[in-house]
């Protein structure tokens, strides 16, 4: 009855039908370039059709399918104007408000995010949505509710179809937001979820089999032999030499010397999590029952050895330590990573040094590679990718350990 079809030099979808009052074939441009929303819109206008079909109009119904006044409510033939709503159409009159009309991408958006809230922890959440708020501005990504009123967020690109918005612009985006190349890794991986959200979710039409998300093209924003920071064992024990003032702060500084735990995941361990019996510290998510917080993690739980060194120094530690965490803030709560970075960026600029807890994780990394350790045990003890630890600290990996010697 109807057929869709594009316009290369614009576009933009087209619709072509036989109109059933005068049998003339019609050609109307949909002004959409998003093959969806093209869709839903020729359903509509099939609809419309089947509705205006004077053959259809001339047929009767049995008396038990007629309305009240004597007409058949299917047979209803009147067909909006455009903006009109059916009700308009029909002359009904309605008190209830006018909805305000919502457009496909922020229904993708909308979807996404809740979908993202129940897959990820909060934090991780506001982040994505902080970054599509930027991309589409707060009329497509509205605060949060709950948030209290701040200032409306100017879109960054005007584009409201998915399929009218290129790669290059969200490159573009991505280069101008932020500059390091960790935060656009990040921006890139939140676009390259929200695109694979929208394809499996028949949002966003497939149209390059090679690469269905487009997002696929974007640089990969990973840089290779980059310069890394480690500490040596000498400069390991002037770093713990000069926290021996501050026990909570050289205790998690240890674990992320010789545990190789993240920041954040330091300071959501617990004491229960470290198995001096067996050896080991269990690396999971862990809930604040004094204020209902919980941690992330940014890969699955783990277990990560524990060397007798450190295991020797926590229980000491842990002898005076009365907080059920295993590194407590000074209130003997759950510390927030920020608060132990600032606490250390001060202790260390009194003491004259410039180390933080990126470079205590690279020299547990660098340190086990050079004592032989192989590439699969390493990633399952960090929660790393064997490549990324091979685009970070291929220089230290011994070649035994490529061939299991």
């Amino acid at each position: 009855m109807a057929s869709i079809f594009q316009k290369r030099e614009t576009q933009y979808w087209w619709v072509k039908f036989i109109d059933p009052a005068t049998g003339q074939t019609v050609r109307k441009s949909l002004n959409t370039p998003d093959q969806s929303c093209a869709r839903l819109m020729l359903k509509k206008l099939e609809a419309y059709l089947v509705l205006r079909d004077p053959v259809l109009a001339a047929i009767d119904l049995p008396v038990g399918l007629v309305g009240a006044n004597g007409r058949p409510a299917c047979q209803e033939q009147v067909v909006p104007d455009a903006g009109q709503s059916p009700a308009q159409a029909l002359g009904v009159q309605s008190n209830a408000p006018v909805q305000p009309q919502v457009s496909l991408l922020e229904v993708v958006v909308r979807d996404y995010l809740n979908w993202c809230r129940a897959e990820n922890s909060a934090a991780h959440y506001s982040n994505k949505a902080s970054i599509l708020r930027k991309f589409w501005g707060t009329e497509v990504v509205p605060y949060p509710a709950e948030a209290p009123k701040r200032t409306p967020v100017k879109a960054a690109c005007g584009k409201r179809s998915l399929t009218e918005i290129t790669v290059m612009d969200v490159q573009t985006f991505i280069e101008q937001a932020v500059p390091s190349m960790d935060a656009r890794r990040h921006y890139r991986e939140t676009f390259h979820q929200f695109y694979e959200y929208a394809i499996k979710n028949s949002h966003v039409p497939i149209t390059n089999f090679y690469c269905p998300n487009p997002m696929g093209n974007l640089p990969s924003y990973v840089q290779y032999n980059r310069e890394i920071v480690f500490l040596d064992e000498h400069q390991i024990d002037v770093q713990l030499a000069a926290l021996a003032a501050w026990p909570t702060l050289q205790s998690g500084v240890d674990i992320l010397i010789n545990a190789g735990l993240r920041r954040n995941e330091m300071v959501w361990l617990k004491k229960t999590n470290v198995n001096f019996e067996r050896g080991f510290i269990s690396v999971v998510l862990n809930r604040d029952h004094a204020t209902n917080r919980r941690g992330s993690l940014k890969t699955q739980a783990r277990p990560v050895t524990l060397s007798p060194q450190l295991a020797g120094r926590l229980r000491a530690f842990f002898d005076s330590n009365t907080s059920e965490w295993a590194v407590p803030s000074p209130t003997f709560g759950q510390w927030h990573k920020d608060n132990f970075s600032d606490a250390l960026r001060q202790a260390n600029q009194a003491a004259k040094l410039i180390w933080n807890c990126h470079h205590f994780r690279h020299t547990y990394a660098t340190a086990r590679l050079s004592e032989g350790w192989s590439l699969f045990r390493l990633s399952k003890e960090m929660g790393n990718s064997v490549p990324t630890l091979t685009a970070h600290y291929a220089g230290w990996i011994r070649p035994d350990s490529l061939f299991g010697k």
